[in-house]
């Protein structure tokens, strides 16, 4: 009876361990969320200029009011950039 008992917990541990070890965590899934979207593709979007990459560009906050609370806030926005221009994908 203690045998089955103890083969018992130790299959519920053995699959316990399984499942943790094949599911990912939560944290690796925020962590894929929060690398954020895929970069557009650039093609014909920068009026004939090559090479036309993706990029990830930073927009500041033009406000001088709301500077001091939000200075390292940076809204990060994908773009087509072609020499020194950019342009909207």
């Amino acid at each position: 009876m203690a045998l089955s008992s103890w083969i018992c917990s130790l299959g519920l541990t053995l699959a316990l361990l399984l499942s943790l070890a094949f599911h990912p965590s939560q944290s690796v899934n925020i962590g894929r969320q929060m690398i954020g979207s895929r970069p557009p593709g650039c093609v014909n979007k920068c009026m004939n200029c090559e090479p036309c990459k993706a990029s990830l560009v930073t927009q500041k906050n033009r406000d001088a009011s709301k500077r001091d609370a939000d200075d390292n806030y940076y809204l990060l926005s994908w773009k087509c950039t072609c020499r020194d221009h950019l342009f909207q994908p």
